[in-house]
């Protein structure tokens, strides 16, 4: 077996290669996971053309030439460009500087293209050049509507993400003060609109589209232009609809009657399979779910032909907290003042809970009752000794109060038990003859 000679210039060349390679390894990971830094840390050269007048917990912006995601907050500025991924149970509002704004829904992915910037000198130097919105959705729902500078374009298509094979491929031209709703999933579009007029432009033509029109857009492929007589109501675009353990149920609501119409929902955003039927002329239908998960529902008349716009919502259960702390039939010992310590689990998305304790399992009188913006509390305790239960629940505005959590139950001693003496070795030492 041949040794080579580590001193030798090659491969001390080498080695130096390989040592390069994998410190620049370390410095891409460090540069991928690295902290949020400032506002100012991540803005290029380019001009400020729009601000996020909203933002939820879980939307990041990726600037351009960059391979790195920053969390995006509310005020925080946009340049050309710039991506913008909005997570599965996230959103974001985006304001443009001549007021068009876009509501994007979860589980999104854009690309600001271009717009008008405040001070935008443009190429010249001259003067501020107006330039139209220009948006490109890679996926998801974003909602537009056009402000004065008097054009917005929304591109669908898959470039944003690298897909090649599969593309909407069409540009929709609104203009001020039209709004539209634009889905894009799994290669194709949908456009419906909402309010004043669009135009859809790819490959094989032009379309124009009035309020309560709507059309689909595959690989270039324009559909036929649907009439939306049908609005649904509730739940909103993209909504998160809460359930608690054991019921799977979303109460659907529409306006607009059509005889003979159905209701159907269906886990495939095309309604190929799975779909579940049901009339459609009370204008309310509470859906049992066989899953969680993501749901489409639309309003179809008696050809099956649809006379509503497809909406997506995601129903999710309600978990309650987990409790922590006093562990199951805990014995805490505790005087009269001193401190109780209750811990229990973060529950994803909300921040207030209600703290109950018990003497009995019904809770029918709690000797105590808080609402706290914490998973832990110190309870100064007031309690006399005894066995006593405690249950936990969350509170939040979009999904109400959460079921309560599973009942423990702790005992609460003033002073510690004595413990038991320890075991002593007797010898008794007999003297000779006695």
């Amino acid at each position: 077996m041949a040794v080579r000679d580590l001193r030798r210039p090659a491969v001390l060349g080498e080695i130096a290669v390989v040592v390069g390679c994998l410190a620049g390894l370390v410095w891409v990971g460090f540069k991928v996971v690295e902290p949020r830094r400032s506002e100012a840390a991540t803005l290029g050269d380019a001009p400020v053309i729009a601000k996020v007048e909203k933002a939820t917990d879980g939307v990041r912006r990726r600037p351009n030439q960059t391979l790195v995601w920053y969390d995006l907050t509310t005020g925080e500025s946009l340049q050309r460009r710039d991506m913008v991924f909005v997570g599965p149970e996230a959103s974001a509002v985006v304001v443009f500087e001549d007021g068009t704004r876009l509501d994007i829904d979860s589980d999104s992915l854009i690309v600001i293209e271009g717009g008008s910037a405040a001070g935008d000198d443009g190429d010249s130097g001259a003067k501020p050049v107006a330039q139209n919105v220009n948006v490109r959705v890679g996926r998801g729902v974003v909602v537009a509507t056009a402000g004065s500078s008097g054009k917005v374009t929304v591109t669908s298509g898959g470039a944003t993400t690298g897909a090649t094979s599969k593309t909407a491929g069409g540009d929709l031209s609104l203009e001020t003060g039209g709004k539209v709703a634009v889905e894009v999933r799994d290669g194709s579009a949908n456009v419906e609109v909402l309010e004043g007029t669009a135009v859809v432009e790819t490959i094989r033509g032009k379309q124009e589209l009035r309020v309560k029109q709507a059309l689909g857009i595959a690989e270039g492929a324009v559909g036929a232009v649907e009439s939306r007589t049908v609005a649904l109501t509730s739940p909103a675009r993209g909504r998160r609809v809460w359930f608690h353990p054991g019921k799977r149920r979303a109460t659907l609501r529409w306006k607009g009657a059509v005889m003979g119409a159905q209701v159907e929902v269906s886990q495939s955003a095309t309604f190929a399979s799975g779909v579940t039927r049901a009339p459609a002329d009370k204008g309310v239908y509470r859906f049992k779910a066989s899953a969680a998960g993501t749901w489409y529902w639309r309003v179809v008349d008696t050809m099956g032909k649809p006379v509503s716009p497809r909406r997506r919502f995601v129903l999710e259960e309600d978990a309650p907290a987990k409790l922590l702390k006093p562990v199951p039939d805990e014995a805490v010992v505790a005087k009269p003042g001193e401190d109780i310590d209750f811990k229990w689990a973060p529950v994803k998305g909300v921040d207030t809970f209600v703290l109950e304790i018990s003497s009995d399992d019904e809770f029918e009188e709690p000797e105590f009752t808080k609402t706290l913006d914490d998973e832990q509390f110190k309870y100064p305790s007031t309690l006399k000794e005894g066995r006593y239960h405690w249950r936990v629940r969350s509170l939040d505005k979009s999904r109400g109060k959460s079921p309560w959590s599973k009942i423990r139950v702790f005992r609460l001693l003033h002073t510690p038990l004595l413990s038991a003496p320890k075991a002593v070795d007797v010898k008794l030492e007999v003297e000779d003859g006695k």
